[in-house]
């Protein structure tokens, strides 16, 4: 799912589809550099700095359900990208509509024969 051969979810086949988007290099750059900050701990460092942090719910499960670390990291980046179009959208879905994903990439090939095949015979 969704690309019939590999591991993932739609968001990852939204990724492909854009992966020689220019922006797509700048948002790989932002999880190289949070994943380096979440592994030396300095996300860590800085959330235990401020009692303000201790005391939120959200802080104790995000460093005992994660370890520390970004959890789906295919939503984040899909976010990420979403994020950063001349207008901003809650998702994929969205971002479809808007025409962010890139609908002729060959990454999609599959999906849409398995789409076509229920068109044909339904």
């Amino acid at each position: 799912m969704p690309n019939n051969k590999d591991k993932g979810m739609l968001e990852d086949l939204c990724l492909k589809s854009v992966k020689d988007s220019p922006l797509i290099k700048c948002v790989d750059r932002l999880f190289e550099c949070a994943n380096q900050m979440y592994e030396n701990g300095e996300v860590k460092k800085y959330f235990e700095k401020y009692e303000y942090f201790k005391n939120k719910e959200f802080y104790r499960k995000i460093f005992s359900e994660s370890n520390g670390k970004i959890k789906n990291i295919a939503k984040a980046k899909a976010q990420a990208y979403l994020s950063v179009m001349p207008i901003i959208v809650k998702s994929v879905g969205e971002g479809a509509k808007k025409g962010y994903w890139n609908f002729e990439s060959e990454e999609l090939n599959e999906l849409k024969k398995f789409l076509e095949y229920f068109k044909n015979t339904l």
